[in-house]
């Protein structure tokens, strides 16, 4: 099934980009898509997600902030917390953790 209402919130609410690209070159479309989560791929669709393609991966520097707590959140599927943390000011939503896998990849593909 996905996590629609933590994907919704994070494009929605907390102005993710709907298309992060992590260290093997997938998006959350990716995500969903091989997560056969249908209501999932059809929202990021809607949003102009795209499919990902074969990126060089970058380094990633270590999360010191509350990034990597929004990123655990929205892997439980935990929305009240995202939207707390998303609202702090030190607190990325386009951040990826160490694989560049943001809260918004993590969320199309778990539930």
């Amino acid at each position: 099934e996905g996590l629609l209402e933590v994907v919704t919130f994070l494009i929605h609410e907390a102005g993710a980009d709907a298309s992060p690209v992590d260290r093997w070159g997938g998006t959350p479309l990716d995500d969903a898509i091989r997560s056969g989560h249908e209501d999932v791929q059809a929202y990021l669709r809607e949003k102009g997600a795209t499919a990902g393609k074969a990126v060089e991966a970058a380094s990633v520097l270590p999360l010191f902030d509350g990034t990597a707590e929004l990123i655990d959140a929205a892997f439980k599927g935990e929305l009240e917390r995202v939207r707390e943390l998303s609202q702090k000011s030190n607190v990325d939503v386009n951040a990826g953790d160490y694989d560049r896998r943001t809260a918004i990849h993590l969320a199309a593909s778990e539930g």
